[in-house]
């Protein structure tokens, strides 16, 4: 069962970060969703030259020989980039209608013999798993929260905060917020809702203002379970670890059911503020761009020292089988005047991935986690991420872990990279010519491609609940939409959302958002 440890009032901020954090995928998705093609870039994985190769160009001598799905016999290769034939560099230009499509890319494939598939099976969060993070992370603080039934009659706030959040109000009321309006996300106004904590503040006052100066603190067992009940209910372990004087706030979900499968390990300093989203890898004019470029810069965040810190985060966990991939820039929003989102605060976010028999199993922005409206099940990819303020460790975000077992005795059979080329070529314009109904406005688009990966990704059949990790070739680079004039609508560029994904095997086009 659920453990419910959350007043009505008194954990609006956390809540506020558990069910945030919850959604942030779908906020994600949604923002890039501007473009039905999604976006761009490859960042480079911090690997060993052992475990990835940038290839020179092959030759039919370094062909294969298993057999490919239309019989064409091949001799066998003694690696996987010899049996896929990638030149050095991909090359094209190719203009249809308005779509123009222009590649100059290096390609990343991994340097192993061959590439099995593997069965891909959701698993629950484990308590070694919770005591592994805690240890590693948060120094192996015990969990606590504050005690909102003895607390009740503030709704679990301390007399200063009260006062600090009518301050607040106060002064937004004062900067010209529309007092007899909906306030924040809640259907009171601003005036009703300043009153309510005035209210509070007077409860405060006749109990005595002494004892509600700080708030009461109990422990929290941090036991974790699994939710095997019937009705679905969800179990939640959260609460706060202190750790050299900050405040994490922790929160781990088990939720498996026919329908769902939602697992997440989830902390952040910052519970009461915005949730970070990758930060402007969708830039709508120079403007902008140059906007981003001063934010990131003003953050005061080194990305090498950042990557430094995660790598020793990582070693720590001594969770088998991961690498990190570089790390981008994150932000998290709050509403502002207008209920203009404004930034809020910034990170730098690195991400870490499996290596499952030398292949890493990329992460991008297109999480798996989207649904079509005949679709019940809801089964995101795995995301380790760290994410760094100028002060450390700010968020830490596990979700969706899961069991890989070998499925195929053997190698798979790889197409060359010239069938795949042709897929691209084709599916391509196809996939962006089908998307300007969706483009508010945009006529025209100019791809630049200038990266191309071999890795996994899991897949599943519509509906199913278990998944299959396949290889897939992912092209990476810059999106320029325009309008009839010629004018620059916006530009999307990210170094992790793959323009086209496409299964190595057979050609078929993949849709990551969806996860088959």
């Amino acid at each position: 069962m659920r453990r419910n440890l959350e007043k009505q009032y008194g954990k609006q901020q956390i809540e506020a970060g558990r069910a945030g954090w919850r959604s942030a995928m779908t906020v994600r998705l949604a923002a890039a969703g501007m473009c039905a093609a999604m976006l761009s870039g490859c960042g480079s994985v911090r690997m060993t030259e052992e475990e990835i190769v940038i290839p020179a160009s092959g030759g039919a001598e370094n062909a294969g020989a298993a057999e490919t799905g239309d019989s064409r016999p091949q001799e066998m290769a003694d690696s996987v980039a010899a049996q896929v034939q990638a030149p050095e560099r991909y090359q094209t230009e190719i203009k249809d209608g308005n779509v123009m499509v222009r590649a100059d890319a290096a390609f990343e494939i991994p340097d192993v013999a061959g590439i099995k598939t593997k069965k891909v099976t959701a698993r629950f969060f484990t308590q070694e798993d919770y005591d592994t993070v805690n240890a590693a992370l948060f120094d192996g603080q015990k969990l606590w929260d504050r005690d909102y039934e003895a607390m009740e009659d503030t709704h679990g706030f301390t007399l200063p905060e009260l006062y600090a959040r009518i301050e607040k109000m106060e002064a937004e009321k004062a900067d010209g917020v529309d007092g007899d309006a909906p306030y924040g996300d809640k259907k009171e106004t601003l005036n009703e809702q300043i009153a309510a904590l005035r209210e509070l503040v007077e409860n405060a006052e006749r109990k005595g203002a002494d004892k509600v100066m700080e708030p009461v603190i109990v422990e929290i067992p941090a036991i974790v379970e699994k939710d095997e009940a019937a009705d679905g209910d969800w179990f939640s372990l959260s609460g706060l670890v202190t750790v050299k004087g900050t405040d994490y706030f922790i929160d781990l979900m088990n939720h498996m059911d026919e329908e769902w499968r939602w697992t997440q390990f989830f902390a952040s300093k910052n519970s009461g503020s915005g949730n970070y989203m990758p930060y402007g890898y969708i830039v709508g004019s120079q403007e902008e761009a140059q906007q981003i470029r001063d934010v990131t810069q003003s953050a005061q965040i080194h990305p090498e020292e950042v990557m430094a810190q995660a790598a020793e985060a990582l070693e720590q966990l001594a969770i088998s089988d991961y690498v990190l991939q570089d790390g981008e820039y994150f932000a998290s929003y709050i509403a502002g005047q207008d209920d203009v989102a404004v930034v809020d605060r910034i990170g730098y976010g690195v991400h870490a991935v499996r290596m499952v028999d030398g292949v890493p199993v990329r992460y991008t922005h297109q999480d798996g986690g989207s649904m079509q409206e005949d679709e019940r099940v809801c089964w995101p990819y795995e995301e380790l991420t760290f994410i760094y303020d100028e002060e450390g460790l700010d968020e830490f975000r596990w979700s969706s872990p899961c069991e890989i077992t070998d499925l195929s005795a053997d190698y798979v059979f790889l197409l060359p990279f010239s069938d795949i080329q042709n897929v691209f070529e084709k599916m391509i314009i196809k996939k962006m010519q089908d998307s300007f109904d969706e483009e508010g406005g945009a006529s025209g688009v100019e791809i630049e491609i200038d990266q191309i990966c071999l890795s996994y990704v899991r897949i599943r059949e519509k509906n199913a609940i278990e998944g299959t990790l396949i290889p897939v070739w992912d092209f990476f680079g810059t999106q320029t939409y325009k309008n009839e004039s010629g004018e620059v609508i916006y530009i999307q560029e990210s170094g992790y959302d793959s323009i086209l994904t496409v299964n190595a095997m057979d050609g078929t086009v993949v849709d990551r958002k969806l996860g088959y």
